[in-house]
C-alpha cells in the first residue's frame, strides 16, 4: 500500500494529510539525562520486535512511536522505566496493565511499565505481535 510523506517532516504514514507532530526528534534525545540502563532495554526491544515483523521507529518530541503499517505503540522514557503504549482489538486483563483507554468498538490501548530486561517477555511480545498486525 502507497504511504502518504509529509512534506514538512517526511514522516511516512499509512492515509493523506493524516495528523502529526513534526517536530521530529533524534531517538537519543529521549535518553537524555535518564538512567543509563534504559537505552539497553528500549534497544532490546526494538531487536526483538525486529524479529517479529516491519518496524520503524519514529522519534518526536513527546514519545517515540512504533510503527508498522501503522502507528501500533509508543513508548515515553522516564528516569527509570519505560512507560509502553500499544494498541489492541480488545481489551488485556492482566496486572501488568497500568493503563487501558477504549477508543472504540476494535480498538483499546494498554500501557505497560518496563524496568528491567525481564519484562520483555514473551508475554508481553506476544500482545505488541498482535498490535504490530493491527489493521486500521
Amino acid at each position: 500500500m502507497p504511504q502518504w510523506t509529509c512534506p514538512e517532516c517526511g514522516r511516512r504514514f499509512a492515509r493523506a494529510k493524516q495528523s502529526h507532530s513534526c517536530d521530529v526528534r533524534d531517538i537519543d534525545s529521549h535518553f537524555r539525562g535518564k538512567n543509563a540502563g534504559m537505552r539497553a532495554l528500549f534497544d532490546l526491544l526494538v531487536k526483538k520486535l525486529q524479529k517479529t515483523g516491519a518496524l520503524r521507529v519514529d522519534a518526536v518530541k513527546t514519545s517515540i512511536h512504533l510503527v508498522a503499517k501503522h502507528h501500533f505503540g509508543g513508548v515515553r522514557v522516564r528516569a527509570d522505566y519505560l512507560r509502553l503504549g500499544f494498541m489492541t482489538n480488545k481489551r488485556i486483563q492482566n496486572r501488568r496493565i497500568m493503563k487501558t483507554e477504549v477508543l472504540g468498538p476494535n480498538r483499546v490501548a494498554h500501557h505497560v511499565e518496563i524496568r528491567r530486561a525481564a519484562d520483555i517477555d514473551a508475554e508481553l511480545m506476544r500482545w505488541l505481535t498482535d498490535a504490530q498486525a493491527m489493521q486500521s
